[in-house]
Parts: C-alpha cells; sequence; structure tokens
C-alpha cells in the first residue's frame, strides 16, 4: 500500500512538473509577442511649406527607433487641404490601433484599425456626413505638384519610406508574434483642435476600437 501512495505522489509532483514547464512555455511565448510599437505623427512641426510638414518617430516598448534619420510624413489628404476640406476625410487627432499588412496597392504597410472605422475631423461624404473613415493606412506618399497621393490615409515622404518601414517586422511575423501597434496624432495648429467631435455613430465606432 505504502509502494502504490509513493507512485501515486510521484505521478503526480511530475504532473506538477509538466503544468509548471507548460506554463512556462506559455509565459515565454507571451513575453515574445508583448511588443508594442508607437508611431507618433507631430503635424506642422515643419514651417517649410513642404508637402510633408509631420515629425514621425517610432517606438519600439518605448525606446525610439531609427533615429539616426529624420521622417517626414503627414496626416493630411493633400497639401493645404486642412480639416474644412468637404471632400477628403482627415484622420482625427489622437490614438489609433494598427497591424502590419501587405496589399496589392501599397505592399508591406500599416493599416489604421483592421480596416474598420476610423474617426474623422471633418463630416466624411462617402460615410453620408458622419465623421468616421474606412481603410485607412499609412503608406509612402507621392510628390508630384501638391498631391501627396493620398484620399485621407497618413502619408510618409518618399524619400524616407524605406527608412521607415524598415523598422517593422513584415505581416507574418506580426500576426504570429502578436505584435501590438498604436499611432498618435498631434497637430500643433491652433485652428486644428486635439480634441475633435465625437461621430454620430460612436457607439460603432467604440465597438470596433474595443
Amino acid at each position: 500500500m505504502s509502494r502504490l501512495a509513493d507512485q501515486q505522489q510521484m505521478k503526480f509532483k511530475l504532473n506538477i512538473v509538466f503544468l509548471l514547464l507548460f506554463i512556462t512555455a506559455f509565459e515565454l511565448n507571451a513575453f515574445a509577442g508583448m511588443k508594442s510599437y508607437l508611431v507618433a505623427f507631430e503635424e506642422e512641426f515643419y514651417k517649410d511649406n513642404q508637402l510633408y510638414q509631420a515629425r514621425v518617430m517610432v517606438y519600439l516598448n518605448n525606446k525610439r527607433l531609427g533615429t539616426e534619420k529624420e521622417i517626414r510624413g503627414s496626416t493630411l489628404p493633400n497639401r493645404f487641404l486642412y480639416y474644412m476640406d468637404k471632400n477628403r476625410p482627415v484622420v482625427a487627432s489622437g490614438e489609433h490601433r494598427f497591424d502590419i499588412v501587405s496589399c496589392a496597392k501599397f505592399g508591406k504597410a500599416l493599416r489604421l484599425n483592421h480596416g474598420g472605422y476610423v474617426q474623422t475631423m471633418n463630416p466624411n461624404p462617402i460615410k453620408h456626413g458622419d465623421r468616421l473613415a474606412t481603410g485607412i493606412w499609412i503608406h509612402k506618399g507621392k510628390s508630384s505638384g501638391p498631391v501627396k497621393g493620398s484620399h485621407g490615409c497618413l502619408t510618409i515622404a518618399p524619400q524616407n519610406w524605406k527608412e521607415f518601414i524598415k523598422l517593422f517586422p513584415g505581416p507574418k511575423e506580426w500576426k504570429k508574434m502578436n505584435y501590438q501597434g498604436k499611432i498618435t496624432i498631434i497637430r500643433n495648429s491652433k485652428k486644428a483642435s486635439n480634441r475633435p467631435d465625437s461621430p454620430s455613430n460612436f457607439r460603432i465606432l467604440r465597438h470596433t476600437l474595443d
């Protein structure tokens, strides 16, 4: 009887060991996927009347990346078309989520809110005047006259795109490791509020973000 009890106790201890090993492995995998990226756009940081007037900074777990080279971008659809533009949505100041995906049009790029609702500063005619937009990206811009190649997306200056996009892992790694991404938009102009009005269907937007 004592021998049977010893065997059961040994089996119990082995089960505990295996359980602890499993938990440790799970925690290590979870920790490996805890990388968090932050992209900050500070609009109107540059006052030189160029197309791209936003300073763009990228952080990984609160550590800034790519500090050896300046990265310029824009949070506005096209040159001088600001938040009162009636034809193109302007992404609202504040925080939004992003992930890294690959698409036929932009290749590897950053997609806001999984392609779902993004709050805008102005009424969007495509969304019946609601302050919402969908299909918003951060992608490589253009420099042809006053056009940046954006109908509402955030853009990176073409000369800075390679430097910017190499700071992020590829789409497969991003998804596999469950990386997290957030962008913050800060506008320095007194004309633009950093506290945008809530859209009429804020409940839908809130549900999408949660």
